[in-house]
């Protein structure tokens, strides 16, 4: 394993263990959550959550009014078709907020540990998952009902494909339920922790990264391991699924292509920083943000493009929003928490609250 900077990331996951023995909860920095829709963008980060304009980074409303220092947000926000931004916070509320005008829908303090992940909303209802161990399904008002309860923390979004939910847990499994709660469909065992959101595809599997250094492709239907490619460090972010491959990036850096279908590995780039962020892949071109602040760019043949230097700390997924390309920041030289770049590396705007 390299020496790497220490990621603050790790440090937290060293932290909820110790905490979670000794009963303590001490509240740490965040990294930026953000979500693009049309024209704006949803951020939270640290104790707030904004709603900005995409052309020119312009915050349009800030929820709370006043910082309520007890409260640290780390997920995306997400936004549910009837207008609801939904996320938890580290200090176990969960809010439904009116994503036009910010302002507090309904709030709910019924669960008791804390909310690390985004949650999933679907026709059905929401599904948010809790480091309690416990999957929870959200009626409109708010009020919280255990869906499935796992062997340990939940940090990973759960996913579906209309008629499954897909859950990684830090308890090594992989979990299928039924929409209705009534089953669990399959449980397939890995090798490591996961904290990040399998990858769905058009065919039916999930690509998974655990903790057991390791890329594991996973028969949806079924459960069985279609393949497994082994990484040279912990998989933290989700790998991503485009046009056939299946890119992934682990904590020394390295990034992977590999065949859906087979699992051969078709190319590796070394970025020599940690990456704790989902690679973005978009329009041809896959998007590297690395913790060093560095922006990598490759096509989708593993050809090296353009880069760029972010003065800050990289450890959240670049997300793309119209003709830009949005990156987090966590110690921004000037305080800024969102760069925006166009698709040639160009930078158009900061966010910095």
């Amino acid at each position: 394993m390299k020496n790497k900077h220490i990621l603050l990331i790790v440090t937290l996951l060293a932290l909820s263990i110790l905490l979670s023995a000794c009963g303590t909860r001490v509240l740490p920095s965040s990294w930026p959550g953000i979500t693009a829709v049309g024209d704006t963008v949803y951020l939270a980060y640290n104790n707030f959550v904004y709603a900005l304009e995409l052309d020119d980074g312009d915050d349009i409303w800030t929820f709370p009014d006043e910082a309520d220092r007890s409260q640290t947000f780390f997920a995306s926000p997400v936004l549910t078709e009837d207008g609801q931004i939904l996320i938890g916070t580290y200090n176990n509320l969960f809010y439904s907020i009116d994503a036009e005008t910010g302002r507090e829908n309904w709030m709910t303090d019924d669960v008791s540990n804390y909310w690390i992940a985004s949650p999933l909303a679907t026709q059905n209802g929401i599904y948010a998952p809790n480091a309690d161990h416990t999957l929870y399904s959200l009626d409109e008002d708010g009020t919280p009902t255990p869906f499935f309860t796992a062997e340990d923390a939940l940090w990973a979004a759960p996913v579906t494909d209309g008629e499954t939910i897909y859950l990684a847990s830090m308890d090594h499994n992989v979990y299928a339920l039924s929409m209705d709660g009534e089953s669990t469909k399959w449980v397939r065992p890995l090798n490591g922790a996961m904290v990040s959101s399998p990858a769905l595809s058009p065919e039916g599997a999930l690509f998974v990264g655990t903790f057991g250094s390791e890329v594991v492709a996973i028969d949806s239907q079924q459960g069985d391991i279609l393949w497994e490619n082994p990484t040279s460090n912990w998989v933290w972010a989700g790998p991503v699924y485009y046009d056939g491959l299946v890119i992934a990036a682990d904590m020394d850096g390295m990034v992977y292509a590999f065949d859906a279908k087979t699992g051969d590995t078709l190319w590796e780039f070394d970025t020599e920083s940690s990456i704790t962020g989902s690679p973005l892949a978009h329009e041809g071109t896959i998007y590297l943000a690395t913790e060093s602040g560095k922006v990598f760019t490759l096509d989708t043949g593993g050809k090296r493009g353009w880069t760029e230097t972010i003065a800050g700390r990289l450890l959240s997924s670049p997300v793309a929003a119209g003709d830009l390309i949005l990156f987090g920041v966590v110690e921004g030289e000037s305080g800024e928490v969102i760069v925006a770049l166009d698709v040639n590396g160009n930078q158009q705007w900061v966010f910095a609250p």
